[in-house]
């Protein structure tokens, strides 16, 4: 398995370009095809009204989304001249999160930015991340909107449970996993037992790990007084860690969106990229 089809989201922010330069490296180094991709709420869903005065406006609106996607292409074009042979270009103007999830699909990971508070970018809903990772059946790779992310290459940490998104998480970032220096399988107040983590919490998928050359150590938190989000974030701080696989727990209805608790702490306060499977 490697990730030969990556996706970018492009919009207007003030980190876009160390997300797409983040994107271009991590697709250098699988020898992938890059994919830019523009989304916008587009103004025909607004509650306007039907009268002429409102379909200019519904018009003016559109003209200028599409002004911004042109910006946005010609930006990510520059960016990625040197890779132009194996780069192309979408947008969605419509609905940002089903336009991005669909794309996805047809991608082998995502590229996103983590919603910074207070700053609104192209009118996109705070919980685009969220939608798109709930929806798409596809990875993410998170970055955080605070610091300078770089590619995983020494550690990463796994977040272990034993549930079925960590599952899904942990394979999907195998070939991340493979290039790391270290990974940390971490269990934080684990179950021990048979109907729990077994005998030695983390064991298991260890071996599993190991089988697929990833050089892999165990370790356990207690977690006390902290949410499991806040936990994984110490202990990353305390080791290291450049990297932070886990699933995102919660389920949609319509646009009613209901987190885990460690999920919703990881996309507000990540510091680290943060690689996401649902």
């Amino acid at each position: 398995m490697s990730y030969r089809n990556i996706l970018v989201h492009v919009d207007s922010g003030p980190h876009v370009e160390a997300r797409v330069r983040y994107a271009l490296q991590l697709a250098d180094s699988y020898n992938a095809h890059l994919t830019g991709v523009f989304v916008a709420t587009s103004a025909y869903l607004a509650p306007l009204g039907p009268d002429a005065a409102a379909a200019e406006v519904y018009y003016s609106i559109n003209q200028d989304l599409e002004k911004d996607a042109a910006a946005a292409r010609i930006r990510f074009e520059q960016w990625t001249q040197a890779y132009r042979e194996r780069s192309s270009w979408q947008q969605h103007i419509g609905l940002p999160a089903a336009g991005l999830s669909l794309s996805a699909r047809y991608h082998d990971l995502l590229v996103l930015g983590q919603t910074e508070p207070g700053v609104p970018v192209d009118g996109l809903p705070v919980d685009l991340v969220q939608s798109v990772v709930l929806g798409s059946g596809r990875p993410a790779l998170v970055l955080p909107y605070a610091g300078e992310a770089h590619l995983a290459r020494q550690h990463a940490l796994v977040a272990w449970n034993g549930s079925r998104e960590a599952t899904r998480a942990l394979t999907d970032a195998l070939p991340l996993l493979r290039r790391s220096a270290k990974v940390t399988v971490l269990t934080i107040s684990p179950d021990i037992g048979p109907d729990g983590h077994g005998e030695q919490p983390g064991a298991d998928i260890a071996l599993y790990l190991a089988r697929h050359d990833v050089k892999v150590t165990v370790a356990q938190d207690v977690g006390i007084g902290r949410d499991i989000g806040a936990s994984l974030l110490s202990w990353s701080a305390d080791h290291g860690v450049d990297l932070i696989v886990m699933g995102l727990y919660g389920h949609s209805r319509l646009r009613e969106f209901i987190m885990g608790g460690a999920s919703r702490t990881m996309l507000n306060t990540m510091t680290v990229p943060v690689f996401m499977s649902h």
